[in-house]
């Protein structure tokens, strides 16, 4: 056989191998429906690939603390406005209290004991908690915002989660304010001052 034979028969066999490989490549994308297989199928593709796949965790990830947010965000609404209530009730108790022209020994023991039911109630609604965290402690580790004397437990700090892009980690959704914002800081708090109004009632 000439060299010229030889030549062609192996440009013959080797465009023959590519073929073959390009359509073992086209039965694989057919039977696994995908297009990439391997990262050797089409390199930038696979990069693009892999950015969107990168995006779409993160969109996933996003959605997530969007819904943690709205869940904790109603429920420390629902908090608030239970709060207002009670400290409403308890204002309209102690202008009662005040009105001592119609008051005597037994009812101001009745009205202490209404603001201790509602002392009692806004310290539940203090240590309201979502998935068992305290929504008004902070970013505090815990298990409580205030103790059973209405001393407070947690810190300062508001608790945030990433619920979008933006500037450093991203667009931060806050989701509570410290209970301090919204039941008064040391002994001027709603539970010192109720305390010591149904102490001196009850007494």
């Amino acid at each position: 056989m000439r060299v010229a034979d030889i030549s062609l028969s192996q440009a013959i066999t080797s465009q023959l191998s590519q073929q073959e490989a390009s359509i073992a490549n086209l039965e694989e994308q057919v039977s696994s429906g995908k297009s990439l297989n391997q990262p050797s199928d089409n390199p930038a593709a696979v990069t693009q690939v892999l950015q969107l796949s990168s995006e779409a965790s993160q969109l996933t990830s996003w959605q997530a603390n969007t819904q943690t947010a709205t869940s904790w965000l109603g429920m420390g609404n629902n908090a608030l406005n239970s709060a207002l209530g009670d400290m409403q009730s308890a204002r309209t108790l102690l202008l009662q209290a005040l009105n001592q022209g119609t008051q005597n020994g037994t009812t101001y023991q009745a009205i202490a004991a209404q603001l201790q039911g509602l002392n009692a109630n806004l310290l539940t609604t203090a240590n309201t908690q979502y998935q068992g965290r305290p929504i008004f402690a902070g970013t505090s580790a815990s298990s409580q915002a205030y103790d059973s004397a209405g001393n407070y437990l947690g810190n300062a700090d508001s608790p945030t989660v990433i619920v979008g892009p933006g500037s450093g980690a991203g667009q931060a959704a806050t989701l509570s304010v410290p209970g301090p914002s919204v039941f008064g800081t040391g002994a001027a708090n709603v539970f010192s001052t109720l305390s010591a109004v149904i102490g001196q009632l009850g007494s």
